[in-house]
């Protein structure tokens, strides 16, 4: 059977102030990069299901590897 971690080891922690704003600036590199590229990609959302989030992330399926280059460059090192 499997060991029960206690509770406060499963519950993700809060993050701090820098993990904050690294996310909120990667975030905004990525907004930057997708308006930047959203005329390069082709939006095709033939066979794609109903409600699916496709029309939210077709700049990020469709890129070139160009493109996804151009993004990882921009947002550097982890």
């Amino acid at each position: 059977m499997a060991e029960v971690r206690p509770l406060w080891e499963r519950i993700p922690h809060r993050p701090s102030a820098e993990e904050i704003e690294q996310a909120d600036r990667i975030q905004q590199v990525h907004a930057d990069w997708v308006r930047e590229h959203a005329d390069e990609m082709p939006f095709d959302s033939e066979g794609r299901r109903a409600g699916s989030d496709y029309p939210l992330h077709y700049v990020d399926v469709e890129a070139s590897g160009e493109a996804l280059d151009d993004l990882k460059w921009q947002i550097g090192p982890a």
